[in-house]
């Protein structure tokens, strides 16, 4: 399986700080998602970094996730990254676990933490703030959200 295609998709939505997810897609269909982290002055930037850490990322297998990032780090960032650099590689970096997992069967947070994410439940960014009209959305929400890092 080899990375054939990054994109980008920076996303306003309404308040707050702009959201920045990235796309993966690989020569056999399965394709992984991933958010950078932004600022509300940063997020071009950020973007222009996942735009030039695609070169890198084109043609490798995206389960290779600790070589891939520390070929960027020691090539494109020459050991000096900034903050910039690695919210791009945190986002390209989530989305080659959620290929992984995909492959895999099994969701990322198996292939992260293994026994130790038996039982946790994902916090996601979106949703209601409030926590009546929060525990009500959790309820409703997708079963493939019902998985994470966050007790």
């Amino acid at each position: 399986m080899k990375v054939t295609d990054v994109n980008t998709f920076l996303v306003h939505p309404g308040a707050g700080k702009n959201l920045c997810f990235v796309k993966v897609d690989t020569d056999e269909g399965i394709h992984g998602w991933g958010e950078c982290y932004t600022q509300a002055d940063r997020d071009l930037q950020i973007v222009a970094h996942v735009d030039q850490l695609k070169r890198y990322l084109a043609g490798r297998d995206p389960m290779n996730i600790k070589h891939f990032t520390q070929i960027a780090y020691d090539d494109f960032a020459g050991r000096r990254g900034a903050m910039d650099f690695y919210s791009a590689l945190s986002g390209l970096e989530h989305a080659m676990w959620d290929i992984t997992g995909k492959k895999l069967g099994a969701p990322s947070t198996s292939c992260l933490a293994g026994p130790a994410a038996a039982g946790y439940e994902s916090t996601p960014t979106a949703g209601p703030r409030e926590p009546r009209r929060r525990s009500r959305w959790r309820r409703r929400r997708p079963r493939s959200w019902r998985w994470g890092l966050r007790p």
